[in-house]
Parts: C-alpha cells; sequence; structure tokens
C-alpha cells in the first residue's frame, strides 16, 4: 500500500487507518471490542532514553474517533502482553514488570472504560522470572490466567526452562491458591494464552523449548494445546502437538476459536516462523472436543499469523505477518481451509500485524508500522471492508 498519510479520516469513505506514536516505539499488542461496539487498544510505548516502558491504552469509537488514550506510567518498565474485558467492560491488562535488579514479576490491572483511570493494581511474585501471558474470566467473577516462570526444581527434568503455569485470581486481582503446573511434556513450555469453550472448558497454548523437544535442530519449536476440564481445572484431560513443515522455527504462538454452530467442532491455530524471519507457516487444525481423537482436518498457509477470527459463517481472518516482504498481512480462508483472499499492506520499512476484532461487516486490524507513522515504530489500526480493501 503506497502513499498512506499518518492519520486518515474521509467522511465518504467508510474504510481509515490511523496511526499512534511519541518520541520513541509504539508497539500495538492487542485490541478487544465493547460490548457496545467500542474498540480498546493494548499497546506498548518504550522509550530507550529513558529506559522506559510503559502499557498504553486507546478507546476508539467505531468511526475512529478517539475517547481516551492513556499512557500507564505508575512503573518505570512494565511489559503488556495483553487485554480482556469483564462482564461490566472494565478494562484487564496483563504482562509483567520489573524489579530493580532485572526480575519480572506477574502484573495485573484493572482500568475503568469510561475514561481509562486505574480502580486496581496488582503485581504477582509467582516464581522466577514470571509473567502473565494469558486471561479470561472465571466463574464467580474470577479470572483464570495462564503465565511462565522459570523451573528451579533441579531433581525434574528441564531445570532452569520456562514452564507453564496456570493460575486463578479474586476479582480484584488476588492469588488464589498456589496454581497448577503444566509438565505434561516436561518443563519448557512457553505459555502463549488461554481460552475457553462453549462449556466452560479451558484451553491453554503453550510453545515448547527448543532444548526440550525431541528434534536434531536446537531452534525448532512445536505447539501444544492442553485441554483442561472446568470440573477438574489444572487437571490435563488431553494434549495435542502440533509440528510445523518448516525447518529452524525461532518463534511461535497459537490461538483457538469454537464453532458458532452449537457443535464441538473447534480450530486450533499455531504459527511460526523462522530464526531471522525469512520463511513463515500457520498451521489450523479442526478438532473434536468431544474426543480426544487427532484433529480431523488440518491446512498449511503461508503467513505468521498472530490472531485468528472465525466469523459467523465459518469463515477464518487471520492477521499477521508476511515474511518474505516484512508486511503486515490479512488472510481470508474458508470453510472448507481453502484461502480465498490475501491483502498486504505496509511500505519499504517493517509492518506487523498483531490482532483483529469485527464490528457490522467491517475489520478492524491493529498492528504496528515503521512506514506509516512519525515515530520509530507506531501502533497502527486499519479499518477493513469484508472484501479486505481499505
Amino acid at each position: 500500500m503506497a502513499g498512506c498519510g499518518n492519520d486518515i479520516e474521509s467522511p465518504t469513505k467508510s474504510t481509515w487507518h490511523k496511526t499512534f506514536g511519541g518520541a520513541g516505539d509504539d508497539f500495538g499488542i492487542d485490541i478487544k471490542t465493547t460490548s457496545v461496539g467500542e474498540i480498546i487498544i493494548l499497546g506498548q510505548s518504550q522509550n530507550l532514553a529513558s529506559d522506559s516502558s510503559f502499557a498504553r491504552v486507546i478507546k476508539l469509537s467505531a468511526d475512529g474517533i478517539i475517547l481516551f488514550d492513556r499512557t500507564i506510567k505508575t512503573r518505570k518498565f512494565s511489559v503488556p502482553n495483553g487485554l480482556m474485558l469483564n462482564a461490566t467492560d472494565e478494562i484487564i491488562v496483563f504482562g509483567k514488570t520489573y524489579d530493580i535488579e532485572g526480575e519480572s514479576n506477574s502484573y495485573i490491572l484493572n482500568l475503568s472504560s469510561s475514561d481509562g483511570s486505574i480502580n486496581w493494581e496488582k503485581v504477582h511474585d509467582l516464581g522466577i522470572g514470571d509473567e502473565i501471558t494469558g486471561m479470561i474470566g472465571g466463574e464467580n467473577g474470577k479470572y483464570l490466567a495462564v503465565g511462565n516462570l522459570k523451573n528451579e526444581d533441579g531433581g525434574f527434568p528441564g531445570a532452569g526452562l520456562q514452564m507453564s503455569v496456570v493460575i486463578e485470581f479474586s476479582s480484584t486481582g488476588d492469588l488464589l491458591g498456589s496454581g497448577h503446573y503444566i509438565r505434561f511434556y516436561d518443563p519448557g513450555l512457553i505459555s502463549k494464552g488461554i481460552s475457553i469453550d462453549k462449556n466452560g472448558n479451558y484451553l491453554v497454548l503453550a510453545a515448547t523449548s527448543p532444548s526440550v523437544s525431541p528434534y536434531e535442530n536446537d531452534t525448532y519449536r512445536g505447539f501444544s494445546y492442553f485441554y483442561m476440564r472446568k470440573d477438574n481445572f489444572g487437571q490435563i484431560y488431553f494434549a495435542y502437538t502440533l509440528d510445523f513443515e518448516i525447518e529452524n522455527i525461532a518463534n511461535s504462538t497459537g490461538s483457538y476459536a469454537q464453532k458458532m454452530d452449537g457443535s464441538d467442532v473447534a480450530f486450533l491455530m499455531a504459527s511460526g516462523t523462522s530464526a531471522g524471519g525469512a520463511k513463515s507457516q500457520t498451521i489450523l487444525h479442526e478438532l473434536n472436543l468431544s474426543s480426544s481423537d487427532d484433529p480431523m482436518n488440518a491446512s498449511f498457509i503461508d503467513i505468521f499469523a498472530k490472531d485468528l477470527l472465525l466469523t459467523a459463517e465459518g469463515n477464518f481472518i487471520l492477521v499477521g505477518d508476511q515474511a518474505s516482504t516484512r508486511d503486515l498481512m490479512v488472510k481470508k480462508v474458508g470453510p472448507g481451509l481453502v484461502e480465498e483472499w490475501s491483502k498486504v499492506f505496509g511500505g519499504k520499512n517493517r509492518d506487523t500485524g498483531s490482532g483483529i476484532i469485527q464490528i457490522g461487516d467491517y475489520y478492524y486490524i491493529l498492528g504496528s508500522t515503521e512506514s506509516e507513522g512519525a515515530g520509530l515504530n507506531d501502533i497502527w489500526v486499519l479499518k477493513i471492508d469484508a472484501s479486505g480493501n481499505l
């Protein structure tokens, strides 16, 4: 896409794109929509000159009007990993914050969705180098989260590696219990998120550490899914590990979507990119959640997808990066897991995609851009139509 300005908005055009930046780097992390169709954007603002990193929360109308733009500066160095909205549309930001000795601790913020003011802020020391990477609402106002910490059990395989932990928090962000450690495939699992199916059961998504995976190349990472029933939280009912077809996977992530027709059919997404970013691949697996049998169908797609949207019509919209051109990419995949269209947005520098929501007939894409903004990196929001056009 050529010739895009810093902030384009036309009353005669229903699609648009906007950038949000500053003196340093600003990255788009996550995007959600409220119950009344407003847009909540989570970003990370970094300033290398002052050695600081903050969470940035922006609220937009569906037409792109800024309702508030708030940078949370209560701690000098915090790294937001994602956001969720609770039943009353309060904004929950989760991630990690660093102390003066460089060790990270898990970090949760609760913000008002009306003006972005802080309702409460909690920091938890769950272990060495801990963080929260995914969170969902649970029963009775509780929150369920997944995170990572370093395994310090010298008598257990994989000592010193990261491992996944599943945690319960109260409605005010206080820790409940001591957490459940996922050791099904030994330590070395790096949590990427947690989802909930239509029956209230949980899926934990985790990348496998290179030094644990039984493959010759040390940079290989697979991707694992752990399914836990709501009445036996913390106990793994079944698990899958998905393998990429390309070699030298250095980074991987994943997502989950439940079919909207009342069936137990779900779709698991795993995405990986090679060392240096020269190659990328996304796997879409169709899965029957009422059975522990292998996934029913699978498709391999040329994109490093960061987020997945399953529409009411059964189509998939994938958002991520195109490895070959370093551009933001959006792909539509039909119900038969066949690609229908692909769109690329970007300029001469690096541009990436990180999230997607749908409001009416339009898709709102979140990303980061070096090409279109005024700063080194800017948060980038695009509103595209059902055919992927801007």
